[in-house]
Parts: structure tokens; C-alpha cells; sequence
């Protein structure tokens, strides 16, 4: 892939579309939006194996800003992320699949959950300081979305959609794991 980002680059920059001294934020830019295309087109492919799309959908958009706002483990390489995560998308579809949880009990677990997401941020990574201002701005938004969660998994509750009430909880619980996992490495 980085091959691959290096000729996109090498194009635009001779077809004068960019200039060469922002060579490396082109070639960043190319292989993240590889890797996330990659990401997706593989996501799409289980919901569809799974015969799960909606429940892929939702997990995508509990997942997707929840991790981007509350933070969590970074690997190093994109293989060893991907692998990581492809394997969180199949492992929670197959749980939500298998596992029967009371609905009186998914609104509590979730609240415990979204505790814990509080009490565990911010996750700072070694790549990626952030200063108070940029906190302030990212607890901003985390608290935004878990209002949001929280209304969406109230309204599940009340229209007795357990399986979707299963896949947020899930969710929230990788997350939970994965900030702890990333916490306990930032402290050592």
C-alpha cells in the first residue's frame, strides 16, 4: 500500500496538483484512506456474509466516533490494526448472534459502561499528544455522542430491540477494554 500511496503522490505532484515539499502528507493521506477503504470494504463483506447489515451499520456508528473521541489502543502497524479489528467486527456480529440478554439488563450494564468510558479518558498516545483546549474540545464531543448513545439505546429498549441493545453493549465493552488496555500501557 505505501507503494501504492507513493505513485498517487508521484502523480498529482506531476500533474502539478500539489507541490513536491507536501509530498509526505499526500502519501499519508493516500495510505490512510487506503487502509480505511480496505477497512470498510471488508466490514461490508462480513455484514453481508453474517447476513448482518444493519447491526453492521449500527455498530459501525456506535464504534466509529466512540473510538475517535474517547480513544484506545493504537497498534503500530496497520496488519497487526487490522487483523485486531477485523476480528473485533466478527467477534462482536457473532455475540450479538448468540448471546440473549435481558433487556432489563442491557440499560444498566450500558450506563456502568458509559462510566467507565468517562472514568478512563483521556488516553493519550505517544504519537498524538493533546494539549487542554484540544481535551476540552474532544470531552465536548465524547459527551455529545454518549447523550446521543444513551438516547438511542433507550429507544431500542422501548421498541424491545434486544439484538441492537446486545450490539451497543458489546461495543462499549470492547471499548472499555481497549482503553484500559491503552491506559495501563501509557502508565508503565
Amino acid at each position: 500500500m505505501e507503494r501504492t500511496a507513493k505513485f498517487l503522490a508521484d502523480y498529482i505532484i506531476k500533474k502539478g496538483m500539489a507541490e513536491e515539499m507536501d509530498r509526505k502528507v499526500y502519501e499519508y493521506g493516500f495510505l490512510i484512506s487506503m487502509e480505511l477503504g480496505l477497512f470498510v470494504l471488508f466490514c461490508i463483506s462480513v455484514f453481508l456474509y453474517l447476513h448482518m447489515v444493519v447491526e453492521g451499520i449500527l455498530f459501525l456508528v456506535i464504534f466509529m466516533p466512540l473510538r475517535s473521541y474517547a480513544g484506545g489502543l493504537h497498534l503500530n502497524r496497520f496488519h497487526s490494526c487490522f487483523i485486531l479489528s477485523s476480528l473485533t467486527v466478527w467477534g462482536i456480529l457473532l455475540m450479538v448472534r448468540s448471546f440473549c440478554i435481558p433487556i432489563t439488563a442491557t440499560l444498566p450494564i450500558f450506563l456502568v459502561l458509559v462510566i467507565c468510558v468517562y472514568v478512563l479518558y483521556p488516553i493519550d498516545h505517544i504519537n498524538r499528544k493533546t494539549d487542554n483546549e484540544e481535551n476540552k474540545y474532544f470531552t465536548r464531543r465524547l459527551q455529545r455522542f454518549l447523550i446521543a448513545h444513551l438516547a438511542i439505546t433507550v429507544g431500542f429498549a422501548i421498541l424491545n430491540y434486544r439484538r441492537c441493545l446486545v450490539l451497543i453493549d458489546t461495543t462499549y465493552i470492547v471499548v472499555v477494554i481497549t482503553m484500559a488496555i491503552a491506559k495501563y500501557r501509557t502508565c508503565r
